[in-house]
């Protein structure tokens, strides 16, 4: 997201964040360069914290994060009770990024450009 943010004229002085999946605050924000929140801003309402406007337009930011999810969680299927944290680290530990980032990230950038 960040390479994205400076694709699109993004200032450099903001930074896209992601806590671990673990914690129930905020998935994804996008926060000033070296300006950690707090506990009580992370967990909080949404208007306690910082909300910063973001250079991505909208359908480069879904084409992105939908092609993501969808690269992430493809070969899986629904399980009745869910994972266990072991097994859900294993299966982000065999997750290619390197060929989301290379092959299938660029090519959902350019549907959402061509529509």
């Amino acid at each position: 997201m960040n390479r994205l943010e400076q694709l699109h004229g993004g200032s450099g002085d903001m930074e896209w964040a992601a806590d671990r999946m673990v914690y129930g605050g905020p998935l994804m924000r996008l926060d000033r360069k070296g300006e950690k929140l707090s506990t009580v801003q992370k967990y909080g309402h949404p208007t306690e914290r910082p909300i910063h406007r973001s250079s991505i337009p909208p359908e480069a930011f879904v084409g992105a994060v939908t092609s993501f999810m969808a690269f992430g969680l493809r070969g899986l299927s629904p399980r009745r009770g869910g994972w266990g944290w072991d097994e859900l680290h294993e299966i982000n530990r065999r997750i290619p990024w390197d060929e989301w980032e290379a092959e299938a990230l660029p090519e959902a950038l350019r549907q959402c450009s061509a529509a």
